[in-house]
């Protein structure tokens, strides 16, 4: 059925009576919807054919929709009709229960701020006739129920016949509907490869045509695209109106961007960095802003256009702002937690965020438990649930969040974790098998880097560091502005997913070492502190570390054409046992090789073996970096030699010279190593170690 076809139906009796109630409902005909209007016609149908059959309602006013449910950012028109003189949009106004939810115009049309759910109420101006909508923000859509006030439903003294008019009733000409556009901008220059959003303003729906695409194009958000040097006309149209921008695209700028594109959510930020010296700007900062040094801030849902401009020229990147994830952090502790014991599962949420419920799940079972404690946290809450964990391994867990009370639960990336259960019973009983860091290790990690709140250049590196020494590379999304909660939960993330942890396990269980978890948290502390490939790549801790003296049990005799692979990554192949010889390739972790000698051979105060790849090369490879299979050999870190430990690790302490407070960090870390000591105090040395920078002779303790 054609728009307003339903006049049709109505009864050649009433034809007289309707005729100025067509004419006014025919003068909303060229008001488009927007095209994500759910306009229900049979709804209309239903209001105007009972409001034609009576006189006794005056002023009642009814909506186009009784409940909608829209995206962050997106705009849905509800259209008002009034009974007292059977017109559309006529003498109404609207208003909002949240603006903070979503916000509504003179014209009815609705827009979504945040998550939730409010009603947009119209009033008929001059009395106390209403109509409400439930708005639904990223919500799940209800099913439609009646409105709670019904129109009466006597029926009129004499019925409408349902027979076709002889004659078709007289059409009115449709009075003007204001469609009018207005742009942002006439006109705008541009350089090649940038982004520009250009605003239309309008009561109806608006498109967006380019003249030249070859030179600019444009999308149906006024998002345009500079492709090459020349000039192109926008136009942004209405049905029956229309506006234009001279968009004017040019070449010759030098300018960089880190990232052309990026999407964050709305509390989140993202760094964005230019080699160029630049000013940055924001095309509207109600959807985000940006600082001096280039740290966006995501303000609400959206889109904008981040730009870094010199005298000579700019590069922009087109940011989309979606809004806020349900949950921002999610973490276990303890960390690392013995088999039978409690484990709390953790989440940050915004206060938005009514209830918490985690998953969690190991080998194939899932069971679920609620968060039954809540603890404010600045502007956000903290929830707990705790539960006993009987067997050893790793638990995948997966935080819900639920908003305003409702059923749906929600979760995103930031809401998974893993809860960690060794079988290991105390601190200095070494094993072969894989750890995760005690809480008493994230504790000194923090102490050691110290609370920054806010992202700020390092002392030493420069580096943008935010929480406790974490650093934000261009093109990261992080959040800004941290609790010293927040941070620790920043913090057990990067350990625990950033490669740190992850890298100690694999250097020490490739090699068949047996370790205790202070020895662990030791190492993955100095790694957070050095970074992951500092351990690979030394081959003098290495040789303390895995040598002859420290092997706990032996194999039988090797012998010639033995399988045997590497157990390092990038690991050299040289043509003589020395250093000193020439690099005939490098190997990744696990490429399989053949001995093809016995002998252990010495060189450079390394080991060496002889052997063949599986592309013929033959080379020495340092024994520290090749594993036999099944040969049953196995490395006890309890059993090195402190003084050869102390004298290889204490040389990391230089950052551009000899650091005084990276050989503290340094003495504590050995502390920890040898004898299980988590305190920070190692300008104190208190175990009274020896140590000379072999760089420096007078850099000493």
């Amino acid at each position: 059925m054609k728009k307003y076809d339903f006049i049709k139906k109505i009864s050649s009796v009433f034809l007289v009576g309707i005729m100025s109630f067509t004419a006014a409902v025919l003068s909303a005909e060229a008001e488009q919807l927007p095209s994500n209007s759910a306009y229900d016609q049979s709804y209309v149908d239903e209001i105007i054919g009972k409001e034609s059959s009576k006189n006794n309602m005056k002023n009642n006013v009814y909506l186009s929709e009784k409940i909608i449910s829209i995206d962050l950012g997106d705009t849905f028109k509800l259209q008002a009709f009034v009974s007292s003189n059977k017109t559309v949009m006529h003498s109404v106004e609207f208003s909002s229960s949240n603006n903070s939810v979503a916000t509504v115009d003179n014209n009815g049309n609705v827009t979504g701020i945040a998550e939730g759910k409010c009603t947009v109420t119209v009033k008929v101006k001059g009395s106390n006739k209403t109509a409400s909508c439930t708005v639904n923000v990223n919500g799940r859509i209800e099913p439609t129920t009646e409105p709670t006030t019904q129109p009466t439903t006597a029926k009129p003294t004499t019925p409408p016949t349902t027979a076709k008019p002889t004659t078709p009733p007289t059409t009115v000409k449709p009075t003007s509907v204001d469609e009018n556009v207005s742009l942002s901008q006439t006109s705008a220059t541009i350089y090649k490869g940038c982004n520009f959003i250009l605003k239309a303003t309008s009561s109806a729906s608006v498109s967006f045509k380019s003249s030249n695409t070859s030179v600019a194009t444009v999308d149906s958000k006024g998002i345009i695209s500079a492709v090459s040097a020349g000039t192109a006309t926008i136009t942004a149209s209405t049905k029956t109106k229309s506006a234009t921008c001279k968009i004017t695209v040019k070449t010759g700028s030098s300018v960089n961007i880190s990232n052309t594109s990026k999407t964050i959510c709305r509390t989140q930020s993202l760094l964005l960095s230019s080699s160029n010296s630049v000013t940055w700007s924001s095309s509207d900062t109600s959807v985000a802003t940006v600082s001096s040094k280039g740290v966006v801030y995501g303000v609400s849902a959206g889109y904008v256009v981040i730009s870094a401009k010199t005298s000579s020229g700019e590069a922009t990147c087109l940011l989309t702002v979606n809004s806020a994830p349900p949950i921002r952090f999610a973490y276990v502790s303890p960390n690392s937690a013995s088999k039978n014991s409690t484990v709390n599962f953790k989440t940050i949420t915004d206060k938005n965020r009514t209830a918490v419920k985690f998953e969690y799940t190991i080998n194939g079972t899932t069971k679920t438990v609620n968060a039954t404690s809540k603890e404010s946290d600045g502007n956000n809450y903290i929830w707990t649930a705790s539960v006993k964990l009987t067997a050893a391994g790793e638990y995948n867990v997966v935080a819900y969040a639920q908003y305003n009370n409702t059923e749906k639960w929600s979760t995103c990336a930031e809401a998974k974790t893993t809860a960690f259960v060794t079988s290991a019973s105390n601190l200095t009983e070494t094993s072969n098998e894989k750890r995760r860091v005690s809480d008493s290790a994230i504790n000194i990690i923090a102490t050691f880097e110290g609370f920054l709140s806010t992202l700020t250049d390092d002392i030493l590196t420069g580096d943008p560091t935010i929480g406790y020494g974490r650093v934000i590379y261009p093109g990261n999304v992080f959040y800004n502005n941290l609790t010293k909660k927040e941070a620790y939960a920043y913090l057990t993330q990067s350990v625990n997913n950033d490669g740190y942890a992850s890298s100690v396990n694999t250097y020490l269980l490739n090699r068949n070492a047996k370790f205790n978890q202070q020895q662990y948290d030791a190492l993955v502390c100095f790694a957070y502190n050095v970074g992951v490939n500092a351990l690979p790549n030394d081959d003098d801790l290495a040789a303390v570390f895995f040598n002859n003296t420290t092997a706990v049990s032996t194999s039988s005799s090797k012998y010639i054409g033995q399988s045997c692979y590497v157990s390092g990554d990038y690991v050299n192949i040289r043509s003589g046992p020395n250093t000193d010889s020439s690099i005939l390739t490098n190997v990744r972790i696990n490429t399989t090789a053949t001995l093809l000698s016995t002998t252990l051979y010495s060189g450079s105060g390394l080991n060496w073996y002889y052997i063949q790849l599986s592309n013929g090369i033959k080379g020495y490879i340092c024994s520290d970096y090749l594993s036999f299979q099944g040969t049953g050999t196995m490395y006890d870190l309890s059993k090195v030699n402190k003084n050869d430990f102390i004298k290889n690790f204490l040389q990391w302490h230089h950052a551009g010279g000899c650091i005084k407070g990276l050989l503290n960090r340094r003495v504590d870390e050995a502390e920890m190593f040898m004898y299980g000591d988590y305190v920070q105090d190692g300008s104190l040395n208190k175990y009274n170690f020896k140590f000379t920078c072999k760089n420096n002779p007078y850099f000493y303790i």
